[in-house]
């Protein structure tokens, strides 16, 4: 849409403007989604990706949601607001913690984008987690912000922006019956046993556990019997915890735990490995078959407790 300055080249998409704007949309719209995307940009340069946009827009996505790519010392030198810095849902969220994007350089996005949550990550680093109806008072302005599905776009603003491997992964819609049990800004809905010494916060819109001695974060949203589970997690190599289930919220942390435990410790030679391995107070139950998880990297879980 609007200005063409768009050519394919050895494997790149090279956007280039003097002045004239536009942007370049996908043939299809996506809901829920996954994006994955390199890029680089010379001095100077503004750009960005369109989530959700629609061809009848304006020509510069100035109604759209926008994840902004720009060099940063633009914005340094108009007073460096940091909702208009790169990684920013443009003029609504600012990245936290700001990403290190220099010019000339090679840079991986990832976006998630699932219901009313936004997820960047830049460079391998979380750096935004946004719920949109938190910024209700924005939907006028940017209209884009209600929306629930539409176009990919890539914006054309004055500079030279080059972007490579681009990959989009459909997520299922999210069914009916599930409920959140974490909201992604703080703790609510969640407590810990009293007088015990914790160390969890929420870390870029993460669930963050670093506790030593161990100690158990406990859901306050209901007591289930029969569930289903689903859940994203990572561990470093030394990670040793677990989805507690039909537990009670007494005792301390070790053994003296009641009801069941998926583990999760990768820790190889351990009775608890591998990942997923189930115990009912000190007892292994059911040892796990052999996953793909590995240390350091995010991967899906699921608890399914159906009976006895």
């Amino acid at each position: 849409m609007g200005h063409t300055g768009w050519k394919a080249q050895d494997g790149v998409l090279i956007g280039e403007t003097n002045g004239p704007k536009g942007w370049l949309m996908s043939d299809k719209n996506y809901a829920d989604f996954e994006l994955s995307l390199e890029y680089k940009m010379t001095a100077g340069s503004n750009s960005g990706v369109f989530l959700w946009a629609w061809p009848e827009g304006p020509i510069d996505g100035g109604q759209f949601m926008e994840i902004q790519l720009i060099d940063d010392a633009i914005d340094d030198a108009n007073g460096a607001n940091p909702k208009h810095r790169t990684g920013a849902i443009c003029h609504v969220v600012a990245p936290d913690p700001a990403p290190s994007a220099p010019v000339n350089q090679w840079h991986q996005l990832h976006l998630r984008v699932q219901g009313r949550q936004v997820n960047v990550t830049f460079d391998g680093q979380k750096i935004l987690a946004a719920n949109l109806d938190d910024h209700r008072d924005l939907f006028d302005r940017f209209p884009g912000l209600t929306k629930t599905t539409g176009r990919i776009g890539l914006q054309l603003y004055p500079g030279h922006t080059d972007f490579k491997n681009i990959r989009v992964k459909k997520l299922p819609a999210a069914e009916a019956g599930w409920v959140p049990l974490f909201n992604g800004k703080d703790l609510t809905g969640w407590k810990t046993l009293p007088g015990k010494k914790t160390d969890w916060k929420v870390d870029a819109g993460e669930l963050v556990g670093r506790s030593s001695p161990e100690s158990l974060l406990f859901s306050e949203s209901g007591k289930y019997q029969d569930f289903h589970l689903k859940a994203e997690v990572k561990l470093t190599a030394e990670g040793n915890s677990g989805v507690l289930f039909r537990t009670k919220f007494d005792g301390a942390p070790g053994d003296s735990i009641t009801g069941y435990e998926a583990d999760l410790d990768f820790t190889p030679g351990t009775p608890s490995s591998p990942i997923g391995t189930l115990w009912k107070e000190s007892k292994r139950v059911q040892r796990a078959l052999k996953g793909t998880a590995v240390p350091d990297q995010w991967f899906s879980m699921e608890v399914i407790a159906k009976g006895s």
